[in-house]
């Protein structure tokens, strides 16, 4: 009798990519009607001003933990994980959490790694009036390192 049949590593891999591309539309589908054109962008340089001046304002990285190991992190910034490598994502845990730091009235800012991720969530935010005042870091870490500006590594 012939044994089990083997599934070429090609194929396994692939398999892979159809869940993440799940959770990709998922998120997609999510967020597909929030009006993106009208959020709030804040470039890197604008922020590290407005960080001397407003203390009051909270950073939520919304990047995965080894996206934090692999870059550092600003300093101040509530560690807040949003969408998984899988494109997975749970709003009521995630929500949950960022209430314990921030409340509506705080203004936040939101980043990820090319602001991507963080222009969909501050989008979501925005469009059920969870918080008064939602900024998306244009072009997210990325832009904060080449401006030069610092970073701490992830704990």
């Amino acid at each position: 009798m012939p044994g089990p049949i083997k599934q070429p590593s090609c194929m396994s891999r692939s398999a892979a990519v159809p869940s993440r591309l799940i959770g990709l539309a998922a998120g997609f589908l999510l967020f597909s009607d929030v009006a993106l054109s009208d959020l709030s962008h804040i470039g890197a340089k604008r922020l590290a001003a407005l960080l001397e001046r407003n203390h009051e304002l909270v950073l939520v990285d919304l990047r995965r933990e080894d996206e934090w190991r692999e870059t550092g992190v600003i300093q101040g910034s509530s560690l807040n994980t949003f969408f998984d490598r899988q494109g997975r994502y749970n709003t009521r845990q995630w929500l949950s959490r960022l209430m314990e730091r921030a409340s509506s009235d705080t203004p936040l800012v939101m980043i990820c790694q090319h602001g991507v991720r963080s222009r969909m969530v501050s989008g979501w935010l925005e469009k059920n009036d969870l918080f008064d005042e939602i900024y998306n870091l244009k072009d997210g870490i990325v832009e904060w390192r080449k401006a030069g500006l610092p970073l701490q590594a992830y704990p």
